[in-house]
């Protein structure tokens, strides 16, 4: 996991300090349901949340996902890394972890793409509700 963030962190880096590669011509990108999903109220005891964001390309042109990036290690994505020609849909899966986030959250995602877009954010939003204590925990005391 760790060089597949260093990587991320990397290729993120080259294509801002290169511009992003636009080597597939002219692309568009639309999400079907929007860029933003609310968990609404989701409990840290019940574990990681996802959601599916669907995109479908609306352009002339066939693209790729090069990378998904969370801004924090809470939030993770996975993509399809294959081609996307155009009138096809594709996904990416945002993954949010809310162990000891308690509270309202919005956490983001940023995709980038081969097409001139270079990039698009996605975002996931909510409230933690805390684990509630176990009042009957083992005690090593006596």
């Amino acid at each position: 996991m760790k060089h597949r963030t260093l990587k991320m962190t990397t290729l993120f880096a080259i294509a801002l300090v290169l511009g992003f590669p636009n080597s597939y011509g002219e692309s568009e990108i639309s999400w079907m349901e929007g860029t933003v999903y609310d968990f609404g109220k989701i409990k840290e005891a019940d574990g990681a949340a996802t959601h599916r964001f669907v995109f479908r390309n609306t352009g002339g042109e066939p693209f790729v996902v090069l990378g998904a990036v969370g801004r924090c290690g809470c939030t993770t994505a996975t993509y399809s890394e294959a081609e996307v020609a155009p009138g096809d849909t594709a996904s990416v899966v945002v993954r949010f972890d809310p162990a000891k986030r308690s509270g309202a959250f919005k956490q983001r995602v940023t995709v980038l793409l081969s097409g001139p877009s270079g990039h698009n954010s996605l975002f996931v939003k909510g409230e933690v509700e805390a684990a509630k204590n176990d009042s009957k925990q083992y005690n090593d005391s006596k």
